[in-house]
């Protein structure tokens, strides 16, 4: 019975996750491309500098 609550422990927190994942979506996505943006022009840069 104990191992059966951790797991619905462990679901509850999972959705927990998600749910705050799906509130925090936009900004996720923002930074994710600002992130990738940035990796561009570093990379870009790079390419210029040697």
């Amino acid at each position: 019975m104990s191992k059966n609550n951790q797991k619905n422990k462990k679901k509850k927190s999972n959705q927990n996750l998600f749910s705050m994942m799906h509130k925090h979506k936009k900004q996720v996505v923002m930074g994710v491309s600002l992130l990738l943006i940035a990796a561009m022009v570093l990379s870009v840069f790079a390419q210029f500098a040697f």
